[in-house]
């Protein structure tokens, strides 16, 4: 039996958490429960590069982000040379949903969990010339095509198919519909 963790006087709950991260990440159990941003990513590949098990289980919760950073994330997986679980609890919504794809053993999700696919979108803030606006409409076009060429691949559809299905809108799927569209494999 393994000996409890308990918070130490001088510890206060985030160093607490740290040291119970670290010790599943050691295990094999990364996990992600935050927004895909920058900052979120260069901690998710530290626990990577901590794992000693022989297969990683990513824990995953994420309302999305920023496609460029869940690209990242996906590559970074993808580059991984164990096998890798991923198990969603809550919601993989937008730039989460396709990390999920990039699990290389299984994509499980729990029962009660809920996932989100759309279009590629962007917030534009302030003032912009046309052409730059032109330009960020070719990036987004640019993106959309890589999304929908992941989604197509790993759900096994066509990609008229992966873009009917969140064209103008956002697509909400249970655990059932997601098992259905191949998104996920098993619901646990």
């Amino acid at each position: 039996m393994s000996e409890p963790i308990t918070i130490g006087q001088e510890e206060n709950k985030y160093k607490f958490i740290d040291r119970l991260r670290l010790k599943q990440v050691t295990k094999g159990e990364v996990l992600f429960f935050d927004g895909i941003y920058s900052d979120a990513v260069e901690a998710f590949y530290l626990q990577l590069q901590c794992v000693k098990a022989d297969t990683i289980k990513i824990l995953l919760k994420s309302g999305g982000g920023e496609v460029y950073a869940a690209l990242a994330m996906y590559d970074m997986i993808k580059r991984e040379p164990k096998e890798v679980d991923i198990i969603v609890y809550g919601e993989a919504a937008s730039a989460a949903s396709m990390i999920v794809l990039q699990a290389a053993r299984r994509r499980i999700a729990t029962k009660h969990a809920r996932f989100m696919l759309h279009e590629v979108g962007h917030w534009a803030f302030g003032q912009q010339s046309t052409s730059a606006v032109q330009d960020q409409a070719k990036e987004m076009s640019s993106l959309q095509d890589v999304v929908i060429d992941i989604l197509a691949k790993r759900s096994k559809k066509t990609k008229a198919e992966v873009n009917k299905t969140f064209e103008r809108k956002n697509k909400w799927m249970s655990a059932k519909e997601a098992l259905e569209w191949g998104l996920i494999d098993v619901i646990e």
